[in-house]
C-alpha cells in the first residue's frame, strides 16, 4: 500500500461477568500476570467506585460494597466483573489510524479489516480460555466449585409463577408479594487464597482432574441438573481413587465395588468406619443404576448434596 504504516504497541482487554465470588477489601485492584499459550495474560480484580458515584443496582457495576462492620468499614466486596488482558501485542496500522484516539472503521482497507477481525477473534477466545484456567485454579484453591462466568439477565424479576388465562390474556394467580428468594451462595476470597492462586497461575500448574469434576458436579447440582451431577461426582471419586499412589496394581484393575469391599487390602488408608465412606460406595451404585439401567430412583437433591460432601472427604483423605 502507498499509505504509510507504523508498528504500535497494544493490548487486548475486556471485562467478563462472574458469579459467586467476593473479596476482602484490600484485594481491590489486585492483578495476576502469567504466561498462557505463548501470551502474557493479566487477570485483574475490580475496584469499588468512589462512594458518591456508586449506583445501587447498576447492571454495569464491577464491584459492590456488601458488608460493613459496626464502625462503618467495608469488610466484604462482591465481585461482578473481572478484567482480562493479553499484553505485549504489536499491530501494524495505517499511520492515520494509529494517531486517531477513537475507533474509525473507514481508516482501514477491507484487507486490513479482515486481518484485524481475525486477530481480535483469536484474542477473544484466548482470553476466554485464560479465564477458564483462572476459574479452575480459583475453585481449586478456594475450595468452592460454583465460581464461574455469569449471564445474569438485565431485568430479573421476582414475579415468577404468575399464571395467565389464555382466553383473555389476564393473570388469574400471582405468588405472594413477600415470596422468599434465596440469595446465591458465594465465596469470600482472602489475601492468602489470592496469593496461592497467583503463584499457581505463574507456575502454570493445573488442578488435578478430580477437582475439576467435583467443581462441575457442584455447579450442576446448584442448578438442579442432578443426573449429570451424580455422574460427575462419581468420575471425581473414581479418579482420585485410581490415582492414589499407595494403591496396589490390583486395585487399579478392579471394579469399584470390589475396591470398596477390599479397601485396606488394596493399600488405601482405613476409612470404612467413617460416615462418608458408605456414601461414596452408594454414589457408585447410583451412577451405575443411572448409566446402565436408566434407574433414577436415587436422584434427589439431598442425596446429591450428601454425596458431594462425601467426595470432598474422600479427596481430602487420598490427595
Amino acid at each position: 500500500m502507498s499509505d504509510p504504516h507504523v508498528l504500535i504497541d497494544a493490548k487486548y482487554e475486556e471485562r467478563v461477568r462472574i458469579k459467586h465470588l467476593s473479596m476482602e477489601p484490600t484485594l481491590q485492584g489486585a492483578k495476576a500476570q502469567f504466561e498462557f499459550e505463548k501470551h502474557r495474560v493479566e487477570i485483574a480484580l475490580p475496584t469499588l467506585p468512589p462512594e458518591d458515584k456508586r449506583a445501587p443496582g447498576d447492571p454495569y457495576a464491577q464491584a459492590e460494597a456488601d458488608v460493613w462492620d459496626k464502625n462503618g468499614n467495608i469488610v466484604d466486596v462482591y465481585i461482578y466483573f473481572l478484567s482480562v488482558a493479553a499484553l505485549a501485542l504489536q499491530f501494524e496500522l495505517p499511520a492515520i489510524a494509529a494517531k486517531c484516539r477513537h475507533i474509525n472503521a473507514s481508516l482501514y482497507t477491507p484487507e486490513e479489516t479482515k486481518e484485524l477481525d481475525e486477530k481480535s477473534d483469536q484474542l477473544y477466545f484466548l482470553a476466554r480460555r485464560a479465564v477458564d484456567y483462572f476459574f479452575d485454579v480459583a475453585r481449586w484453591k478456594a475450595g468452592f466449585g460454583l465460581i464461574a462466568l455469569d449471564t445474569r439477565p438485565d431485568r430479573a424479576t421476582l414475579r415468577g409463577g404468575r399464571l395467565f388465562n389464555l382466553s383473555h390474556g389476564g393473570a388469574f394467580y400471582s405468588p405472594a408479594v413477600d415470596r422468599t428468594v434465596s440469595a446465591p451462595k458465594r465465596h469470600k476470597l482472602t489475601v492468602k487464597e489470592w496469593n496461592n492462586i497467583v503463584a499457581t497461575l505463574t507456575s502454570g500448574i493445573y488442578p488435578p482432574i478430580w477437582n475439576e469434576y467435583l467443581a462441575n458436579a457442584e455447579r450442576r447440582i446448584d442448578i438442579n441438573d442432578l443426573r449429570a451431577g451424580i455422574i460427575d461426582l462419581a468420575i471425581a471419586a473414581e479418579s482420585v481413587i485410581r490415582q492414589f499412589p499407595g494403591a496396589s496394581m490390583r486395585a487399579r484393575e478392579n471394579k469399584m465395588s470390589t475396591i470398596f469391599a477390599n479397601w485396606t487390602k488394596f493399600g488405601f488408608p482405613p476409612a470404612s468406619h467413617l460416615p462418608w465412606f458408605a456414601k461414596v460406595d452408594t454414589l457408585f451404585k447410583a451412577r451405575n443404576e443411572l448409566m446402565h439401567r436408566g434407574d433414577g430412583n436415587r436422584v434427589q437433591i439431598s442425596f446429591c448434596r450428601d454425596a458431594a460432601s462425601a467426595v470432598e472427604n474422600l479427596i481430602t483423605a487420598l490427595s
